[in-house]
This record gives structure tokens, sequence and C-alpha cells, in this order.
């Protein structure tokens, strides 16, 4: 397993919508450089001022027992999901 790649990387996210409209991000899975996939459960998370159709979330993730931090941004009228701010250490052994 290498490290995330460096640009930015769309990815997949499992959320729920809440009836008036709040995204709460549940698990996020990443493509690592050498193309494997890599699935955390979001342990907590904290919104992030962006504009009125982007959604940015601080998600705290543990990796090889311990806790990283990523940021995850979504895209509301295109309905994509990418990485922000990847933490070198997230998925390299």
């Amino acid at each position: 397993m290498g490290a995330i790649k460096e640009d930015i990387q769309y990815i997949e996210v499992i959320s729920k919508f809440t009836v008036d409209g709040t995204v709460i991000p549940i698990k996020l899975k990443v493509q690592d450089e050498d193309g494997e996939y890599q699935s955390f459960m979001i342990k907590g998370y904290r919104t992030i001022v962006c504009n009125p159709s982007h959604k940015c979330y601080d998600c705290k993730i543990e990796v090889f027992n311990q806790e990283r931090i990523v940021r995850i941004f979504y895209n509301g009228p295109e309905f994509k999901w990418r990485i922000l701010r990847k933490d070198e250490k997230l998925i390299k052994q």
C-alpha cells in the first residue's frame, strides 16, 4: 500500500441526508497510488464554512490504530465528493 495521490482526487463517500438537507458523511473510500481502494469509517466530523452549493468537512478516521483528520468536499450541484487536504500517512505502511 502506498500514499494517496497528491493531486485532487474524487472519492466515494457513504453519507446520509436529513430532512432539512444536512449532509452527514459516514464512510469514505480512497484509491491509493497502487490503485487499491481503502475504506475508512468516519469516527467524527466538523462542518467547515464553504459556499452555499458546497459542503466541506474535517473528518476523523482511524488508520493503523492512529487518528487522522482529512478534509473532504461535497459539490452539491455535481453530486461529487473529493479530498481537499490529504495526510501523507493516511494509508502509508
